[in-house]
Parts: structure tokens; C-alpha cells; sequence
């Protein structure tokens, strides 16, 4: 599945208080481990010179996990309570990427079920476009992941943009869909209905791995 000639990073957002789902969603089961485990396999699979993770360094839950995973490039989000753009700007103000990336994949945490065929796809998308936000779409809603070029990454660490949305709207970048077979490979798992749903229709597409 790996692609070396595409140098690329990815961003897991994991610093949310998961409030509505009653426990982290980074440390849910998902396979034979938890989310944040198979987020780490999918995606160093697929080649990433660096699988990096946003967290709440007040979440001592999520910390021991991360240990136990010899999860290696970490970030801490000291205010969490301002929402995704703020773990965003945490993350491309971090002076620790590898030199060199040509892109960083930013993926939600609460996203496993999103297929390794998919991430295939919209990741030699990005390494034929490397110039151009490349993400998936189904029925004309897009999501995540999203593969930014390195250097639109960069300029979340100075905007003044509200939301991921409003960042790549003002930017102008020229951006590319991949079109996927299922829109449920888009939802977020928010509240425990949401995570159970998901679970089955993964577990009954074979994709819980």
C-alpha cells in the first residue's frame, strides 16, 4: 500500500473532550485495539513519514495509550476548548515535521472506518496533484481526510480563518475530489448511537481491521 515517492505526513485530531460520547473516542475498540491504535497501523501502512497526534495534554487516559503505543510525535493542544482550528494552528505551528513533506493529511480522530482503499486512492490523487487540496466526496458532500500541500498546512499557523472551511475558501488553492462509494465513510462518531452504528456497518463491510 505504501507510496515512497509521495512524502507525506498526517495529522490525527484528537483533542476534543468527547463530552457527548461519555468517554474519549481516541480510546474506543476498534478492531483488536482502540481507535488511536488502527489510526497509527492504517496510516504508517500507507507510508507516512510521520503519523502525528493533537491531543489534550489534560487527558490522562488518552496520554497512557499513546504511551503504550510508542506513539512518537505528539502534540499538545493547551486549549482544546477552542475547537478544531485551534489544534490546527497547534499542529502547523509545531516545528518538528520532517523536512521535506510535500503534504500533511489532517484526519479526525472519531473518522476509523474511512477504508485503507480509500486512503489508497485519495493519496495517489495528492501524489499526482501535490499543488492541490485533494479529499473525498459522496453524493457532493466532502470530508475528511483532507490532504493539504505542505505549505497551505503552514498558513494554519497565522490565519485568522474561523474554521478549516473558511481557511481553504480564502486561499484560493485549487482542490481535487475523490468520489467514494459511501457517504458513511464520512460521519463522525459523535454520541454512542453514532459509534455503534458505525461499528456494524464496518464490522459487516469487513473493514474493522
Amino acid at each position: 500500500m505504501k507510496n515512497c515517492s509521495h512524502r507525506f505526513g498526517v495529522l490525527v485530531l484528537a483533542a476534543g473532550a468527547s463530552r457527548r460520547m461519555g468517554r474519549p473516542k481516541a480510546l474506543l475498540p476498534w478492531g483488536d485495539g482502540t481507535v488511536l491504535a488502527h489510526h497509527q497501523d492504517v496510516w504508517s501502512f500507507a507510508g507516512a513519514r510521520q503519523v502525528v497526534a493533537v491531543v489534550d495534554p489534560a487527558n490522562d487516559l488518552v496520554a497512557v495509550e499513546l504511551k503504550r503505543l510508542n506513539w512518537a510525535n505528539v502534540i499538545a493542544n493547551d486549549h482544546p476548548e477552542d475547537g478544531m482550528m485551534s489544534s490546527l494552528r497547534a499542529a502547523a505551528g509545531w516545528p518538528h515535521w520532517r523536512k521535506g513533506l510535500q503534504s500533511v493529511v489532517v484526519i479526525l480522530v472519531d473518522q476509523p472506518q474511512f477504508p485503507c482503499s480509500a486512503a489508497q486512492d485519495l493519496l495517489d490523487l495528492a501524489a499526482h496533484h501535490v499543488d492541490e487540496i485533494c479529499q473525498p466526496q459522496c453524493e457532493g458532500r466532502r470530508g475528511h481526510p483532507v490532504v493539504l500541500p505542505y505549505q497551505v498546512f503552514a498558513g494554519l499557523a497565522s490565519t485568522p480563518a474561523a474554521t478549516l472551511r473558511d481557511y481553504l475558501r480564502e486561499i484560493h488553492v485549487p482542490r481535487r475530489v475523490l468520489e467514494l462509494a459511501s457517504s458513511w465513510w464520512l460521519d463522525d462518531m459523535n454520541v454512542p448511537g453514532a459509534y455503534e452504528r458505525i461499528l456494524g456497518l464496518s464490522a459487516e463491510s469487513g473493514r474493522l481491521a
